[in-house]
């Protein structure tokens, strides 16, 4: 059975934050409104047209009406968002199952899976292939031991100044792109995480694979 967690308050005029709690059985961890306003800034920055893998915060919380959200697709497990004309159903199980019609469409795709596993980021990134058109780019959170990893799958990989908020994640994220920042707010210091973490860098320490555990869930 669903559980809804906490709520937020709305703020930077985001109502997805106070209108949709998290999922705690679907590994739902919301960033916070400063966090999701700093990424929709970038995305929003050149209209772009943009595959959200498993980041309905982000997409729900980009202007109605703009450029991008009228563009871009909300890839998803959950179906509470079904009713939206740019949802689309998605099971990170099984990438082979997005549209013919949606495949090397996008000029970008958003991604935070729901662990943070090697195995599981692999078949997110089949996902990716299959959306993006020639040169597109990708913008991901995962911990900084995955930076590796991430360029292994995507290339041009590099974490930004930004850090991102997810109040209720047990562990800090970074931010990573293979592009340089649209937005100035990407290259500045979230002062809501402790300047302690700004170093926090990739070690040479493999995530335990247990991709093969994994439930189909969704992201942030």
């Amino acid at each position: 059975m669903s559980i809804a967690t906490m709520k937020f308050l709305a703020a930077d005029g985001l109502k997805f934050l106070s209108e949709v709690g998290e999922d705690s059985t679907l590994n739902q961890y919301w960033y916070s409104s400063k966090t999701i306003r700093a990424m929709a800034d970038d995305l929003e920055a050149q209209g772009l047209r943009v595959a959200f893998l498993s980041t309905p915060s982000v997409y729900f919380s980009l202007a109605e009406g703009s450029v991008t959200r009228s563009k871009s697709i909300v890839f998803d497990y959950d179906r509470q968002w079904e009713s939206d004309p740019n949802f689309q159903f998605y099971d990170f199980h099984d990438a082979q199952s997005i549209p013919a019609e949606m495949r090397g469409s996008f000029d970008m795709c958003v991604v935070d899976p729901p662990f943070i596993t090697e195995d599981v980021w692999r078949k997110y990134a089949e996902a990716v292939q299959l959306c993006l058109r020639p040169g597109g780019t990708v913008m991901c959170t995962t911990v900084a031991e995955n930076e590796g990893l991430l360029n292994e799958l995507f290339g041009g990989i590099k974490h930004v100044k930004f850090m991102p908020s997810i109040p209720n994640l047990p562990y800090q994220y970074r931010l990573f792109l293979n592009y340089d920042p649209r937005s100035q707010g990407l290259n500045e210091w979230n002062d809501e995480i402790p300047r302690e973490f700004e170093n926090l860098t990739a070690s040479s320490k493999k995530q335990k694979d247990r991709g093969s555990e994994a439930i189909v869930c969704s992201g942030g």
